[in-house]
């Protein structure tokens, strides 16, 4: 008997559509983005394993949910190059990103995160926890993200710091080497302890001019 062919329903798309942009995410948040009840996508994500479409780690809850070669390319997009191997502090910062990215439309209409390709076209080269994006308003908004305890002087030095950019995908004759704050309109420091984030509320308030927003985002494993 010939193996049927696969394919794919509505909610299976969307869901690798959404682990296609966002590398990783928990059961929670794709419910999030897929707009649909969380049985149904627990149910979609069982069948998309099944199909070896998506891997999932279990070593931590929530479980984080990945899209394969296969599934990124079912979803029409191009998967990453180079090794496929990922640490938890990477899978877990990603999807801090997303829960920082949801609260982020409470106060941005269709606020969403750049991909890191994108970015690299503006010439500017992010840094660990150093993400952009852009509301509906077309605004754009540095958002600096601590999940790892970093130091609150860290927020000056990013905001600031002079990158240099990836020539395959800037020309440098398109101009001078950029910055976060010559690119960015606003600027958000978001946190995911607590603690972090009344250190970096202190910090903050002592910046003269140009004050980033705060913005807590509570952290979906604990240490």
């Amino acid at each position: 008997m010939r193996n049927r062919p696969i394919q794919l329903n509505e909610t299976q798309r969307a869901v690798l559509q959404a682990l296609a942009r966002l590398r990783f995410a928990t059961l929670d948040q794709l419910t999030y983005w897929v707009e649909v009840q969380r049985p149904a996508v627990t149910k979609t994500l069982q069948r998309l394993l099944e199909q070896g479409f998506v891997e999932v780690e279990r070593g931590y809850r929530p479980h984080i949910y990945q899209a394969t070669t296969s599934g990124i390319r079912a979803a029409d997009g191009v998967p990453p190059g180079g090794n496929r191997y990922y640490s938890f502090p990477v899978m877990a910062h990603q999807c801090h990103c997303n829960a920082a990215e949801i609260r982020l439309r409470k106060h941005y209409a269709g606020f969403t995160f750049l991909g890191r390709h994108e970015v690299y076209k503006l010439g500017l080269s992010p840094a660990i926890g150093e993400h952009f994006g852009r509301g509906d308003d077309g605004i754009g908004t540095f958002v600096l993200l601590d999940d790892y305890l970093m130091q609150p002087q860290r927020i000056t030095h990013s905001w600031q710091r002079p990158h240099t950019p990836n020539t395959r995908y800037f020309d440098l004759d398109q101009g001078k080497v950029r910055r976060w704050s010559e690119v960015a309109s606003r600027f958000v420091v978001a946190a995911t302890d607590r603690y972090q984030y009344e250190r970096h509320k202190s910090y903050v308030v002592k910046i003269p001019d140009n004050r980033p927003a705060l913005l807590f985002v509570e952290g979906l494993w604990a240490r």
